[in-house]
């Protein structure tokens, strides 16, 4: 669906972000997770689906390793935001019949995990003393 196509560019939102914070490594996994997730909302493929969900799964880790090693505010705030975008993912997705909803609902779902991992970066972009 190109509308999650769209939604799916708000991940390179995190991509700069993570440039900016001198992580290459995880903005590398961000942005091959920005052009996965555009290119396979796009085509609706079982390879780009399966390629989207490598760079799914590649970011998620990277993110837990994160938040694990350098996240020490805002913990309860990304742990929520972990167990909605599960949610969402696990639960309402698969149940959503409309696919206006559907459209909707995964956009959401970009936008938690998108913000989810702004701020597990945040301490490696600014000063602790402003956190």
């Amino acid at each position: 669906m190109i509308a999650n196509s769209i939604s799916s560019l708000v991940f390179s939102s995190n991509t700069i972000m993570l440039w900016l914070a001198n992580q290459p490594l995880y903005a590398a996994l961000m942005g091959i997770l920005t052009l996965t997730s555009v290119w396979n909302h796009y085509v609706e493929t079982t390879a780009s689906a399966l390629i989207d969900k490598i760079a799914v799964y590649a970011v998620v880790i990277y993110g837990a390793y994160h938040y694990f090693a350098y996240t020490v505010h805002y913990k309860q705030t990304i742990f929520a935001l972990f167990i909605a975008s599960g949610f969402i993912y696990y639960v309402v997705l698969p149940q959503t019949v409309d696919p206006q909803t559907y459209v909707l609902v995964h956009g959401a779902l970009h936008f938690i995990a998108s913000i989810g991992h702004h701020l597990i970066a945040l301490p490696t972009l600014l000063p602790q003393d402003i956190l």
